[in-house]
């Protein structure tokens, strides 16, 4: 018979069947004295109590933070997820299994963690800032492109003058992209990280001949190790630099990358420059 509630399976072991009956008659006991004090544990722990050999440390990580509290996901319908049980059988489980090192500590009170929800706040305001900057200035690189456009058309689509700056195009790892979109859009409950566009660079060496001094005739040839984009990689092309700026205000940078070209239509066969650099942010 179950201490708790019912139970699906029962591993029969010669250590643990003793612990139950323990808990079970100290709960027993406590019904007709009721404890003063309650210490809930979650249901999922109690579910491997009853019907495992090695439950484990009592872990409470289901519904309660590092700070003791409830999570605030779960505060709504926290008291489904745990059982109240009386001080005399959450003392016997406590010196039996012990608690979880990483989880928190005993819970007597079923209170949402003011630090948690701060966090999650704070969180939801990173989100909705994030997406509605990406959208503002999505549009508003759209309305200059298509200005452009016009503008071109209206010239007879001559190109730009070669003195004319190519204009930079941004690029951000496919994975990374897809990860902030989902969680940006509520899709993924955690941000995704660091960028991290060590997936679509490749480091190659340039030769790069630099002139001396005023009286030196010779131009020593220096090796430099560069960035270019890697074939077949899986990239996002990010509008302009002010996109990825709102990113990288959020998100600490591993790889910053961004390449002149002479159109973003030419990009698949287009010469690569790098502008930026390894570790760190804007322009090189």
């Amino acid at each position: 018979m179950s201490l708790f509630y019912p139970a699906t399976f029962r591993k029969n072991n010669s250590q643990m069947d003793p612990v139950r009956e323990m808990a079970s008659a100290l709960l027993e006991r406590a019904r007709k004295s009721p404890s003063l004090v309650q210490f809930h544990v979650g249901k999922q722990w109690l579910n491997k109590f009853e019907n495992l050999a090695e439950p484990g440390p009592v872990d409470n990580s289901d519904f309660l933070c590092r700070h003791g509290g409830v999570l605030p996901a779960k505060s709504a319908h926290a008291a489904e997820l745990c059982v109240a049980l009386p001080q005399p059988v959450w003392d016997l489980l406590r010196r039996r299994f012990g608690l979880c090192p990483s989880g928190p500590a005993a819970c007597t009170v079923l209170r949402e963690c003011a630090l948690c929800r701060a966090e999650l706040d704070a969180l939801n305001r990173q989100k909705t800032f994030e997406l509605e900057e990406f959208k503002a200035l999505h549009a508003e690189f759209q309305e200059e492109a298509a200005a452009a456009a016009a503008a071109a058309a209206n010239s007879g689509g001559s190109r730009s003058p070669p003195s004319t700056p190519p204009p930079a195009v941004y690029c951000l790892s496919s994975s990374w992209f897809k990860l902030w979109e989902g969680f940006v859009t509520n899709r993924l409950r955690e941000p995704p990280g660091p960028i991290d566009n060590r997936a679509i660079v490749v480091s190659v060496k340039h030769q790069d001949g630099a002139g001396g001094g005023a009286g030196q005739q010779q131009q020593q040839q220096e090796q430099q190790q560069q960035l270019t984009l890697r074939q077949n990689s899986d990239y996002v092309q990010v509008c302009n630099y002010r996109v990825y700026t709102v990113l990288h205000l959020s998100f600490s940078l591993t790889i910053f990358f961004s390449l002149s070209i002479a159109s973003s239509s030419d990009l698949a066969d287009a010469p690569l420059y790098l502008r930026g650099r390894a570790r760190g942010g804007g322009e090189g």
